[in-house]
Protein backbone atom coordinates (compact mmCIF):
# COMPACT_ATOMS: atom_id res chain seq x y z
CA UNK A 1 0.00 0.00 0.00
CA UNK A 2 1.66 3.37 -1.12
CA UNK A 3 0.40 6.52 -0.49
CA UNK A 4 0.62 9.21 -3.41
CA UNK A 5 0.80 12.85 -1.98
CA UNK A 6 -0.48 12.94 2.16
CA UNK A 7 -3.23 10.28 2.48
CA UNK A 8 -5.17 10.92 5.71
CA UNK A 9 -6.94 7.93 7.40
CA UNK A 10 -9.58 9.23 10.10
CA UNK A 11 -11.21 6.61 12.18
CA UNK A 12 -14.05 7.97 14.76
CA UNK A 13 -15.48 4.53 15.98
CA UNK A 14 -14.44 2.50 18.40
CA UNK A 15 -11.34 -0.05 17.66
CA UNK A 16 -8.07 0.81 16.52
CA UNK A 17 -7.49 3.00 14.00
CA UNK A 18 -5.63 1.26 11.49
CA UNK A 19 -5.18 -2.69 11.59
CA UNK A 20 -2.64 -5.15 10.50
CA UNK A 21 -3.31 -8.51 11.38
CA UNK A 22 -2.09 -11.51 10.99
CA UNK A 23 -4.36 -13.55 13.19
CA UNK A 24 -4.78 -14.55 16.84
CA UNK A 25 -2.87 -18.13 15.94
CA UNK A 26 -1.32 -19.59 12.71
CA UNK A 27 1.91 -18.19 11.30
CA UNK A 28 1.22 -14.24 10.46
CA UNK A 29 1.61 -12.50 7.65
CA UNK A 30 4.97 -11.79 5.72
CA UNK A 31 5.57 -8.95 2.98
CA UNK A 32 3.85 -6.22 4.46
CA UNK A 33 4.90 -2.78 2.87
CA UNK A 34 3.41 0.64 4.12
CA UNK A 35 5.09 3.58 2.63
CA UNK A 36 4.69 6.97 1.56
CA UNK A 37 2.71 9.83 3.79
CA UNK A 38 0.03 8.30 5.56
CA UNK A 39 -1.08 10.26 8.25
CA UNK A 40 -3.33 8.07 10.87
CA UNK A 41 -6.03 10.13 13.17
CA UNK A 42 -7.86 8.54 15.63
CA UNK A 43 -10.51 10.14 18.36
CA UNK A 44 -10.79 9.54 22.43
CA UNK A 45 -13.32 7.03 21.46
CA UNK A 46 -10.79 5.11 19.33
CA UNK A 47 -8.38 2.46 20.33
CA UNK A 48 -4.59 2.02 19.22
CA UNK A 49 -3.48 4.26 16.17
CA UNK A 50 -2.17 1.40 14.24
CA UNK A 51 -2.22 -2.19 15.63
CA UNK A 52 0.07 -4.37 14.19
CA UNK A 53 -0.07 -8.35 14.95
CA UNK A 54 1.61 -11.04 13.39
CA UNK A 55 3.40 -8.84 10.88
CA UNK A 56 6.88 -10.32 9.95
CA UNK A 57 9.41 -9.26 7.69
CA UNK A 58 7.46 -6.42 6.64
CA UNK A 59 8.24 -2.21 6.06
CA UNK A 60 5.49 -0.07 7.76
CA UNK A 61 6.06 3.94 7.45
CA UNK A 62 3.31 6.05 9.06
CA UNK A 63 2.69 8.65 10.82
CA UNK A 64 -0.22 8.93 13.79
CA UNK A 65 -2.19 11.99 14.37
CA UNK A 66 -4.55 10.98 17.55
CA UNK A 67 -5.26 7.84 19.37
CA UNK A 68 -7.72 6.79 22.25
CA UNK A 69 -6.64 8.05 25.13
CA UNK A 70 -5.57 4.80 27.81
CA UNK A 71 -4.24 3.07 24.73
CA UNK A 72 -0.70 3.34 22.24
CA UNK A 73 -0.13 5.18 19.03
CA UNK A 74 1.84 2.10 17.57
CA UNK A 75 0.92 -1.29 19.43
CA UNK A 76 2.83 -4.23 18.02
CA UNK A 77 1.94 -7.48 19.05
CA UNK A 78 4.25 -10.37 18.27
CA UNK A 79 6.09 -8.45 14.81
CA UNK A 80 9.02 -10.01 13.70
CA UNK A 81 12.17 -8.87 11.68
CA UNK A 82 10.18 -5.85 10.53
CA UNK A 83 11.08 -1.98 9.86
CA UNK A 84 9.21 0.50 11.07
CA UNK A 85 9.25 4.23 10.01
CA UNK A 86 7.00 5.79 12.56
CA UNK A 87 6.35 9.34 14.14
CA UNK A 88 3.80 10.84 16.61
CA UNK A 89 3.93 13.89 17.34
CA UNK A 90 2.80 16.65 18.74
CA UNK A 91 5.39 18.78 17.05
CA UNK A 92 4.26 17.92 13.34
CA UNK A 93 1.16 18.76 12.87
CA UNK A 94 0.04 18.08 16.33
CA UNK A 95 -1.74 15.64 17.70
CA UNK A 96 -5.59 15.82 17.87
CA UNK A 97 -5.90 13.06 20.60
CA UNK A 98 -2.94 12.19 22.81
CA UNK A 99 -2.28 8.36 23.83
CA UNK A 100 -1.16 6.75 26.62
CA UNK A 101 2.04 5.51 24.99
CA UNK A 102 4.11 6.56 22.14
CA UNK A 103 4.62 2.76 21.01
CA UNK A 104 4.09 -0.49 22.72
CA UNK A 105 5.88 -3.53 22.26
CA UNK A 106 4.52 -6.57 23.46
CA UNK A 107 3.99 -10.68 22.65
CA UNK A 108 1.07 -12.68 21.32
CA UNK A 109 1.59 -15.51 23.59
CA UNK A 110 4.17 -17.14 25.34
CA UNK A 111 7.40 -17.13 23.15
CA UNK A 112 6.26 -15.08 20.44
CA UNK A 113 7.30 -10.99 21.44
CA UNK A 114 7.76 -8.41 18.81
CA UNK A 115 11.48 -9.83 17.94
CA UNK A 116 14.00 -7.96 16.02
CA UNK A 117 12.37 -5.54 14.53
CA UNK A 118 14.45 -2.16 13.38
CA UNK A 119 12.79 1.45 14.35
CA UNK A 120 14.56 3.60 12.03
CA UNK A 121 14.31 7.31 13.22
CA UNK A 122 11.40 6.97 15.50
CA UNK A 123 9.95 10.32 16.77
CA UNK A 124 8.17 10.27 19.55
CA UNK A 125 6.81 13.65 21.07
CA UNK A 126 3.84 14.63 23.55
CA UNK A 127 2.54 11.67 25.11
CA UNK A 128 2.65 10.53 28.70
CA UNK A 129 4.64 7.40 27.92
CA UNK A 130 7.13 7.30 25.03
CA UNK A 131 8.44 3.73 24.38
CA UNK A 132 6.52 1.25 26.40
CA UNK A 133 8.06 -2.78 26.40
CA UNK A 134 7.03 -5.69 28.06
CA UNK A 135 6.99 -8.50 25.63
CA UNK A 136 9.52 -7.44 23.11
CA UNK A 137 13.27 -9.00 22.41
CA UNK A 138 16.40 -7.73 20.42
CA UNK A 139 14.45 -4.83 18.79
CA UNK A 140 16.86 -2.00 17.79
CA UNK A 141 15.93 1.69 17.61
CA UNK A 142 18.42 3.87 15.29
CA UNK A 143 18.69 7.44 15.43
CA UNK A 144 15.23 9.45 16.62
CA UNK A 145 13.94 10.75 19.62
CA UNK A 146 11.57 10.42 22.63
CA UNK A 147 10.91 13.57 24.33
CA UNK A 148 8.26 15.55 26.00
CA UNK A 149 7.17 12.64 27.34
CA UNK A 150 5.24 13.48 31.14
CA UNK A 151 4.91 9.97 32.67
CA UNK A 152 7.01 8.30 35.13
Amino acid sequence: MRALGEVWLIHTGGGSSFVLDGGATGAGVTGVDISGNFLVYGSGGTGHGVYARAVHRSKIKINVRGAGTEFAGLYSEWCVLTAFYYVISSNEGGLYNTPAKGIHLTQRGAGEETSYCLFHNPIVEGVIDGIYLDGALGNIFVGGASTIVTGK
